[in-house]
């Protein structure tokens, strides 16, 4: 397991072609995150280069999870098609229900977010020491809302699992409609630096 401190890395890349099979093993690893077990993430998300906002998430596994916003106190849980929210992590309120097919239709998103995949880049770079594999992309999402990610994946050699991601986003203004809804979305960019902790015991908040 690898505990990266953003403010002390040392960084050393490494200029290697870009390879045959890039794309395919950056889907694979998107992929195979559908099935990861017992991980923990720290999210840090900037806008202007500051930091405004601190989340935790305790994965048992892609659908059931637990999380927490430092800045305003709330949790969220999901546990299959049920969701609970709580301003203390203690007691919790239901919030809503989801569609039995829930899993699913996010797994279909999924897909189709893969394939949107361009300007991949599989090199190494050693932080630390450590030399890790690095995986560089651009996604693009449609809806509900269009989105363009320049995306960053180091990952242990070993077990091709992550162990920091970084994205940035941007999203232009637009109108999103959904059924009667209407929404006009702001220009925005935004960064997001997560750190993976692997093979913990999760154990779930009981509603």
């Amino acid at each position: 397991m690898y505990r990266i401190l953003i403010g002390l890395l040392v960084i050393f890349p490494f200029a290697t072609p870009v390879r045959a099979g890039c794309t395919e093993d950056i889907q694979a690893m998107l992929s195979a995150g559908e099935k990861w077990e017992n991980y923990r993430i720290e999210t840090r998300t900037l806008m202007g280069g500051a930091t405004v906002q601190h989340t935790q998430q305790w994965f048992r596994d892609y659908s059931h999870f637990h999380q927490a916003v430092r800045e305003t106190g709330v949790h969220w849980l999901v546990l299959g098609t049920e969701e609970y929210t709580s301003r203390d992590g203690k007691t919790w309120q239901p919030s809503r229900m989801r569609n039995e097919n829930w899993l699913e239709e996010t797994l279909a998103r999924n897909a189709t977010l893969r394939e949107t995949i361009r300007d991949a880049s599989c090199d190494t770079e050693t932080v630390d020491g450590v030399a890790l594999v690095r995986f560089s992309h651009t996604q693009e999402t449609m809806e509900p809302v269009r989105s363009v990610s320049q995306v960053t994946t180091l990952l242990d050699p070993a077990t091709m699992r992550p162990v920091q991601r970084h994205m940035k986003t941007t999203t232009p203004a637009q109108t999103v409609q959904q059924g009667d809804a209407r929404a006009e979305i702001m220009e925005s960019r935004i960064e997001m630096i997560v750190d993976y902790f692997w093979d913990e015991p999760i154990t779930l908040p009981t509603p």
